[in-house]
């Protein structure tokens, strides 16, 4: 499928702090900014990486004296309640209700070198079907305020992002002189049709966390950047 009727085939949602899609399938969730607080949740220490990590009392736990570095958290274990923090890169909720859920703090870093695909691969590993998941991608910096370099879009050129070069070619649009800007969202919203999961079962929500104070956002507060909190509830 190309892709202008891919990212047609998905549900680009209005800005709000849940997605109708996952509500839809009776999953529990938010993507908390400002102006909420987060519940309770098994989360990781994010260091912009690939790796994926199941859910642990001793590693990933609100009371966890040594947290485990990684950038996805998934978990099989009914009631638990695991969360990643943003402040401009991409929360995805990902979730076969019954079976599994996950959450994956994706930046430009995470995201060209495949931590979505990563995070499919967790889903298939534990014998579930990517063409089972539910997906949303959460509020991000829009491609408008989102300024990157040269050494940004050649990750995203390279294999390990998931994208094809015109799902790349897509994403990006010229900056002045050597910048460029890049849609995160509809990178990650790619990346996961790619890995397996089916274009209709994918959500994005259309909110920019640097133009919307609602969020924290990085780029707008620099060391006064608060974090959002994205978190999913297995059932």
């Amino acid at each position: 499928m190309r892709t202008r009727a891919l990212l047609s085939a998905m549900n680009w949602e209005a800005p709000h702090i849940h997605s109708k899609l996952l509500s839809s399938v009776g999953v529990e969730h938010g993507f908390f900014g400002r102006d909420h607080s987060a519940p309770e949740s098994h989360h990781v220490r994010q260091v912009h990486g690939t790796r994926v990590v199941t859910s642990g009392a001793e590693t990933t736990s609100p009371r966890a004296t040594k947290r485990v570095e990684a950038d996805g958290i998934y978990t099989t274990e009914p009631g638990t309640t695991i969360s990643v923090k943003t402040a401009d890169c991409i929360p995805v909720l990902l979730a076969v209700p019954g079976e599994i859920a996950a959450a994956v703090h994706a930046g430009w870093r995470g995201l060209t070198s495949g931590i979505i695909e990563e995070t499919l691969l967790k889903i298939a590993e534990a014998k579930i079907d990517p063409k089972k998941v539910y997906a949303a991608v959460g509020p991000t910096i829009s491609r408008e305020r989102f300024e990157v370099g040269p050494d940004v879009v050649d990750a995203l050129l390279t294999p390990a992002s998931g994208l094809n070069t015109e799902q790349a070619a897509f994403a990006l649009s010229k900056g002045r002189g050597d910048r460029w800007h890049l849609d995160l969202a509809v990178s990650a919203a790619l990346a996961l049709a790619n890995a397996g999961v089916p274009p209709e079962q994918i959500s994005i929500i259309q909110a920019c966390t640097f133009a919307n104070t609602g969020w924290h956002s990085f780029r707008r507060d620099i060391k006064n950047a608060g974090v959002n909190w994205s978190w999913i509830t297995f059932k």
